[in-house]
């Protein structure tokens, strides 16, 4: 009788989504640093809405990095999983 794939247990489930929980908040955080700022550049400047458009954008691009960096495998934990022969 052939055997059903091992679950892995709730804790170690949770372990490993742990640092994915996150994420919203941290890109939203991000997003709003970047229109912080350009705001304060804008009330010293009188450069309206400039810096803070430009300061969203960054923060939006800063997010999106710390979005991927997180959620896309790197090389380092693609060696270290079980099975892999490499």
């Amino acid at each position: 009788m052939a055997q059903l794939p091992r679950m892995p247990d709730r804790g170690e489930s949770l372990r490993r989504l742990a640092p994915l929980f996150g994420l919203g908040v941290q890109f939203a955080v991000t997003i709003l640093f970047g229109v912080g700022i350009g705001y304060v550049i804008d009330n010293r400047y009188d450069v309206d809405p400039w810096a803070k458009l430009i300061g969203g954008v960054v923060g939006i691009g800063i997010g999106f990095y710390q979005f991927f960096r997180a959620v896309l495998p790197r090389e380092s934990d693609q060696r270290d999983r079980p099975g892999n022969e490499s």
